[in-house]
């Protein structure tokens, strides 16, 4: 039996994208795209494997440019928020 997980949707997006590796600064959405999309094929958020191109669309352009890995957590944890996907502050 695996151990219950107890990771919340920020550790998640946080070792996402460690995994990614991305070059900052990213100016543009194409360029987001690029670098996900040729990175892998798959991501897994929530243990659902979503298509690296479709995942990487999700991000609003006026989010960029992203400057940091930080940036980019920071970024995606608060579209998540907004899609009432994760809670408002995390514990």
């Amino acid at each position: 039996m695996e151990p219950e997980t107890t990771a919340t949707p920020r550790d998640e997006i946080v070792e996402i994208v460690r995994e990614l590796q991305l070059t900052y600064p990213i100016e543009t959405l194409d360029e987001f795209v690029s670098q996900i999309s040729g990175s892998r094929e798959a991501i897994v958020f929530r243990g659902v494997a979503y298509d690296a191109e479709f995942a990487s669309r999700l991000l609003p352009t006026f989010y960029l440019p992203i400057a940091s890995e930080q940036d980019l957590v920071e970024k995606a944890y608060e579209l998540l928020i907004a899609r009432g996907l994760a809670p408002v502050s995390q514990p």
